[in-house]
């Protein structure tokens, strides 16, 4: 039984490909219930911090984890902890920054990612 993952090629700087394989939809539904058990925002950002160190996503992926956030700290932090593990950074700003109410929100989004 083969696992469901998109796997996305990119060129890097040589003439290799690096290839990126995003999280299996079993283990980001595993982690969005992990995240709709945890009360406090600090572990909510935390476990985002983890799953970024481990997995690439995709958009969709990155809309319903920060759309799983409660609000506040918590729900910016993961657009900006995942967004540097977005296999198509390309539909951030048209897909995941509209999930943000407050034009504060995304401001402060974008100042620190750079945008």
């Amino acid at each position: 039984k083969r696992d469901n993952k998109d796997t996305f090629r990119f060129a890097s700087g040589s003439s290799k490909m690096a290839e990126k394989t995003v999280i299996t939809t079993k283990d980001l539904n595993n982690l969005k219930e992990q995240l709709n058990m945890m009360p406090k925002d600090a572990d909510r950002t935390r476990l985002i911090r983890t799953a970024a160190e481990s997995f690439y996503f995709n958009s969709s992926q990155v809309k319903q984890l920060v759309d799983v956030q409660h609000f506040g700290d918590a729900k910016n932090q993961t657009a900006i902890r995942l967004y540097p593990k977005m296999v198509d950074q390309e539909n951030f700003e048209k897909l995941i920054l509209p999930s943000f109410k407050f034009a504060e929100d995304v401001a402060d989004i974008k100042k620190a990612l750079k945008m």
